[in-house]
Parts: C-alpha cells; sequence; structure tokens
C-alpha cells in the first residue's frame, strides 16, 4: 500500500481535535497522488476510493471529516455516490452528514446544480490549488493553518 492507503495509527475519531480525516475518490491515479500530497502538506490524514462503490463502501464503515469526490468514475459516479452516502446517513440518523465537494475538471453552472441537489456542499475545479484546498478544509472542518514557523 501506499502512504496515502495504509493504516495510519490510530486518530481521534472525526471532528476531534487531531488532524482533519479526508477521503479523495478519483479513478485516475496521478489525481490522487496530486491531491493526496496536498492535503498531506496541509496537515490532513488522507484516506483513497478510487470510485463511487468503494467511496460508498468506506462511508458506511469509517468517519471522515470531508469527502472530496471526483464526478466522473467508471462504477458508480460521484452523484450517485453522493446521493447513496445521503440516504445511508439519513436512515442511520447521522447528522449532521460529512461534507462532501465535488471536484471535477469540467464544471459548469449545470454540474454545481446536480451537484448541490445530490447532497453536496461545494464544488471544486481542477487542477486543485493548496490554497483552493487550504479554503475548504477552513470552511467545512475542524482544520485551521498551521501557526507561521518562528
Amino acid at each position: 500500500a501506499t502512504a496515502a492507503t495504509a493504516a495510519p495509527p490510530a486518530l481521534p475519531a472525526a471532528g476531534g481535535g487531531g488532524p482533519v480525516r479526508v477521503l479523495s475518490v478519483d479513478d485516475i491515479g496521478v489525481n490522487q497522488k496530486i491531491v493526496s500530497l496536498v492535503l498531506q502538506r496541509l496537515g490532513c490524514r488522507v484516506d483513497t476510493a478510487a470510485n463511487g462503490v468503494e467511496a460508498v463502501e468506506r462511508c458506511l464503515r469509517e468517519r471522515f471529516d470531508l469527502v472530496l469526490m471526483d464526478l466522473q468514475m467508471p462504477l458508480m459516479d460521484g452523484l450517485e455516490a453522493c446521493r447513496r452516502i445521503r440516504a445511508h446517513e439519513a436512515t442511520s440518523g447521522t447528522v449532521p452528514g460529512v461534507p462532501i465537494l465535488a471536484v471535477t475538471a469540467h464544471g459548469d453552472l449545470t454540474d454545481q446544480a446536480e451537484c448541490l441537489a445530490a447532497g453536496m456542499q461545494g464544488f471544486m475545479n481542477k487542477p486543485i490549488s493548496p490554497a483552493g484546498v487550504a479554503a475548504v478544509l477552513a470552511r467545512h472542518t475542524h482544520w485551521r493553518p498551521p501557526a507561521p514557523e518562528a
């Protein structure tokens, strides 16, 4: 397993004071590596899934502080995966649900509306930037920027 998918040591539950735990969902390996590297440099714990089916399975078993979800993937796209995660949260009483943000290279206003209708909290265009990811983390999780070095 790679560093991004290896089982890390136990951390506080999602929403606690420990590192932000992010599930990055993308079927393109290089995209996974870039997103994982950016998140790790921001101090996050990163788990990955290669498609919507894996994302749903992970979200049903584990707690995440944030899910970054590609829209176009094999087996199950990001919109359907989000709908299934939200349906599970509704039946299990998980409130509030995990923040899920779409990440796509071909975003337009129609895509944004579909993402919100599926239960996503927002939308990020590829290529991602560290500043953009930091803003998403600050808005949707307990993450705060590291203190400047003296």
